[in-house]
Order: C-alpha cells, then structure tokens, then sequence
C-alpha cells in the first residue's frame, strides 16, 4: 500500500521555489539546452515509449524532456509550478505536447490519465517528495509506467551533505536532498511502485553551465566557484574534478529508474 502523505509544503516556500526558477528560466539558454539534448535522446530511447502512450512530464522546465518525448508518444503534456519555465517551454512545441502551470503535490488531472510519467532532475527539490509521487501513482493507468532519472548521493553521509551545501549555494539555500540510491528505492516502493529497471551512469558536467543555472546574483558567482572548486577539489562530493580546455569539468552519479505501478 501506498505510504501516507506528508504536510504539503507551504505557500511561502513555494512562492521561494518560483523564485528560483523564475531565475533560471532566463538562465536557459538554446547553447545550453543544444548540450543537453544528446543525452536526454538517450534517456528517451531507453523508456522505449509506445505510439499509444499519453505522457506526463512533471517539473518541466524549459520542456527539453518534453519536446523529446513528443515524437514518439500520442500526447505530452508537461506541467511546471514557474510560469517563466512554461512560458519558455511552448516556444517550440509540437502540435501533441501542451505546457501548463501546476503543482506537483496536487495535480490537476483524472485519476488513471497517462501511460507515462517522467520524472527529471527534481526529487531533490520536492520536500514532500511522498505526497509528489502518491500524485503521480494517482494520474497513472493501472498498467502505466514511471520514468525516473536524477542524480543519486554518496551513501557516505558527509559526502552526501557536501554535495547538498553545493546545489543550496546555486539554489539561494532552496530546501535540497539529494538521495542515496538505497533512499529513492525505498520512497519510490513506499508509494506502491515495482521496479522494472535501473542503470546507474557517470555523467559529465561543465562547471561553467552548473553556474549559469544558478539562482545566484552575478556579483556572487565568482565566490560560489570557489566554492564549488574547493569542495571539489577536497573530493568532498566526490565529483571527480579535472580541467578541460578553459573549463572545468566534474561527474555527477546518475541513476535512471523505470517502474510499474
């Protein structure tokens, strides 16, 4: 049985979350997006998505999953809680994918409305991440399907904090938790969903776009390097850091999960 809800996270700290990505839609440009279209191609070849499927991209953003996901499914519609994001997503889209502003705690939709969730780059910012997917295993067919991909901590808890101060220090100390691998089984199984598969992946990151997407005013950016350079450097996120051309880079470990209901 699914596991019971938590308090919903207040209006306040959602008016904070908007905020946040009010910033970072601006922050979304096409060079950056161009980047990482490559491998989300590859994430959405690995779904395997049916020409029947009707999907549900939740926390949008600026609508990369979902302009991918839209070749190859009957419908996407894709939902985010900043208007920004929305707005800068449906300037490319497809004739079967809508955008709309929503709440991932309380989505706007019939229970069993979609083959397909996708889930990208967000449990770390859902606080009531139990009430989130409770919501999704909702608006979900019976027979449907969940995609989630994200990165995954250190189970070593003082790496696991390190690498939390780094994504609150770009995120204007937006509430994070970033999840061990055994930690998201346990959420994703609590709320009734079955494992079908996992990969676990080394992905690498460019320090200069980790800042750009950054809630953090441009007069701050260089001590927020630092920063992220000293943690790095002291593996104390275990990023795995080394200099490339007139950048750097790091590794991030991600896992992409695909359940059942």
């Amino acid at each position: 049985m699914p596991a019971a809800q938590t308090p919903r996270r207040s209006a306040a700290a959602k008016r904070h979350v908007r905020g946040v990505f009010h910033h970072l839609a601006e922050a979304c440009t096409p060079h950056l997006m161009r980047r990482m279209r490559h491998e989300v191609r590859e994430d959405v070849a690995w779904i395997r998505l049916r020409p029947s499927d009707t999907v549900l991209d939740v926390a949008c953003g600026p609508g990369l999953w979902a302009h991918e996901l839209a070749p190859y499914a009957r419908t996407v519609l894709a939902l985010d809680l900043a208007e920004p994001m929305v707005r800068a997503a449906r300037v490319r889209a497809r004739g079967n994918t809508r955008f709309t502003v929503g709440d991932c705690e309380s989505l706007p939709f019939r229970d069993s409305s979609f083959t397909l969730v996708t889930v990208a780059y967000c449990l770390a910012n859902f606080d009531s991440l139990q009430n989130v997917l409770t919501e999704v295993r909702r608006v979900l067919d019976p027979r449907g399907r969940l995609a989630v991909i994200d990165v995954v901590a250190p189970e070593d808890t003082n790496r696991q904090s390190w690498l939390e101060r780094l994504e609150q220090a770009r995120s204007d100390r937006m509430p994070t938790h970033i999840r061990t691998l055994p930690e998201t089984r346990a959420a994703l199984e609590a709320a009734g969903f079955h494992l079908l598969d996992c990969q676990i992946q080394e992905r690498r990151r460019h320090l200069k776009d980790w800042l750009r997407l950054s809630a953090t005013p441009p007069s701050s950016i260089p001590r927020l390097q630092t920063f992220f350079l000293q943690a790095a450097h002291d593996t104390h996120a275990c990023l795995h850091l080394r200099r490339q051309d007139r950048d750097w880079v790091f590794y991030h470990t991600v896992a992409r999960w695909l359940w059942r209901t």
